[in-house]
C-alpha cells in the first residue's frame, strides 16, 4: 500500500506541499544502466531494464503569514514538468538487430504444409512464421500466437510501443499542479493556554496514467487476422482525477509535575485524510481504458503521539 500525501506527525507549522520539489532548468539522468539479472536453472538471465533520460523544470511558491505571534499560516504552490525522451531505445535497438536473422532464418526443404496425425496443419519453412511444433502455436485464429510474428507483435511490439509513446510526453502519474495550505493556533493566555489545533488542505492536480488504444491501421496487429490494437494513441490520455486530502490536528504543551518542570511534553492526535474511507486509484489503464493496476488508498487514520524536550 502506498499513501499518496503525506501524515502531520505535529501540529508545528510546516509546508507538506504533495508536489516534488523542482529546480528550475535541471535536467536529470537515470543511471546509464539498470540490469535486475536472476538466474534461472538453465543459466539464462531475465529481468532486463533500460533506461531513459527525464527533464524536469518546475517552479515552487511559498508564502508564510503569522497574524498573531501563536497563529502560523503557509501556503505552498507548485508546478512541474518532467518530460521523458529515449524511452525504449535499447529494446528497440535490439529488435532492429535481431529482426534481420529472424526473418532470414528459413528451411528451405522444408516449405510444404504438413497435416499431423491429428489433423492439424506444420509448416516449418521459416522461423518467423512456423506453426504447429506446439500445442500452443496453431495456426488457427484466435487460438493464441500462431506463429513468431504473432506473438512477437502482440506481446514485444506492442510493449515498445507503449514505452516510446511516452517520449515527449510527460512522466507518467505526474501531477503538474500542486498546492497546500497550512494553519496552526495555540492558545495563549487563560486556563485553555497552550491547546493548540490546526489542520490542512492539499490539493495535487489530475496525472497522465495512460493512453487510450490507437485505431490508426499501420497500427494494428493482423497476424491472427483480428483487428488487435496494439499501440497506444498518445493524442488520447487518459488521467487520474485530481485529488484533494484534508488533516486535521489538536496538541497541548505542558510541563510535568512529576520532573519539576525540567522537563517539557506534548500530546498531539491527529487525523490524517478527514474525508477518506479508503478506495482504489487506477496508476495504469489499459488501451480500452478499464485499469490495468490500482493503488490502495487507505481510509482516514488516526494517531496519537508524545513528545519529550529535555
Amino acid at each position: 500500500m502506498e499513501k499518496i500525501h503525506p501524515t502531520l506527525n505535529s501540529a508545528t507549522p510546516r509546508s507538506t506541499n504533495h508536489a516534488r520539489r523542482a529546480e528550475p532548468d535541471r535536467d536529470t539522468h537515470r543511471p546509464s544502466l539498470q540490469l535486475r539479472r536472476q538466474r534461472w536453472s538453465q543459466g539464462e538471465y531475465v529481468n532486463v531494464s533500460g533506461t531513459e533520460d527525464s527533464a524536469a523544470k518546475g517552479v515552487d511558491l511559498e508564502l508564510t503569514y503569522n497574524p498573531l505571534p501563536n497563529w502560523t499560516m503557509r501556503v505552498t504552490a507548485g508546478k512541474q514538468v518532467t518530460i521523458v525522451n529515449n524511452a525504449a531505445t535499447q529494446g528497440a535497438a535490439w529488435i532492429n538487430y535481431r529482426m534481420p536473422f529472424w526473418l532470414a532464418a528459413n528451411a528451405s526443404d522444408l516449405q510444404t504444409v504438413y497435416t499431423k496425425s491429428d489433423g492439424t496443419p506444420l509448416y516449418l519453412g521459416n522461423f518467423w512464421t512456423a506453426y504447429g511444433y506446439d500445442t500452443n502455436v496453431v495456426n488457427t485464429a484466435g487460438a493464441g500466437a500462431n506463429n513468431t510474428r504473432a506473438y512477437f507483435n502482440s506481446v514485444v511490439a506492442s510493449a515498445v510501443a507503449a514505452d516510446q509513446a511516452n517520449n515527449g510526453g510527460i512522466a507518467p502519474n505526474e501531477r503538474e499542479y500542486s498546492g497546500n495550505f497550512l494553519t496552526n493556533y495555540e492558545i495563549a493566555s487563560g486556563p485553555l493556554r497552550h491547546l493548540g489545533f490546526g489542520g490542512d488542505v492539499n490539493y495535487t492536480g489530475k496525472a497522465t496514467a495512460g493512453y487510450y488504444g490507437s485505431t490508426a491501421n499501420e497500427l494494428f496487429n493482423t497476424t491472427l487476422q483480428i483487428n488487435q490494437i496494439a499501440a497506444p494513441d498518445t493524442n488520447r490520455p487518459i488521467y487520474t482525477p485530481a485529488e484533494v486530502h484534508l488533516d486535521a490536528w489538536v496538541s497541548y504543551r505542558f510541563r510535568p509535575w512529576w520532573a519539576g518542570g525540567k522537563i517539557k511534553a506534548k500530546v498531539q492526535f491527529n487525523v490524517a485524510d478527514l474525508t477518506s474511507n479508503g478506495y482504489l486509484l487506477p496508476v495504469t489503464f489499459n488501451f480500452d481504458g478499464t485499469p490495468a493496476a490500482e493503488r490502495i488508498i487507505p481510509p482516514r487514520q488516526y494517531t496519537f503521539s508524545t513528545k519529550f524536550s529535555f
